[in-house]
């Protein structure tokens, strides 16, 4: 979790979200079982992030919804939903 905060922060505006475009590249940086690592290709990408639920805010991708999801993922579980005021920040 530390690494994937970390890569986060260096796309992160300051609004808690990042580009779209920059997601896949964030996965990709981020070794699994968060992310997919860097032999993962554009085609393993799409699928890994067509199977999470992440809805795009104002355009961009937002820092909770997405760990959540990739938390979810690696559980293979469901997780009771919580909102964002639920959440202690955990981005820079």
């Amino acid at each position: 979790m530390q690494e994937f905060q970390e890569l986060w922060a260096e796309y992160d505006d300051g609004s808690g979200t990042i580009a779209p475009e920059q997601l896949q590249t964030l996965l990709i940086r981020t070794d699994p079982p968060l992310g997919l690592g860097r032999m993962a290709t554009g085609r393993d990408v799409l699928r890994f992030v067509f199977n999470l639920d992440i809805p795009l805010v104002n355009g961009r991708v937002p820092f909770h919804r997405t760990v959540y999801e990739l938390v979810r993922n690696v559980s293979e579980t469901q997780i009771p939903e919580v909102s964002q005021s639920q959440m202690p920040r955990l981005h820079a």
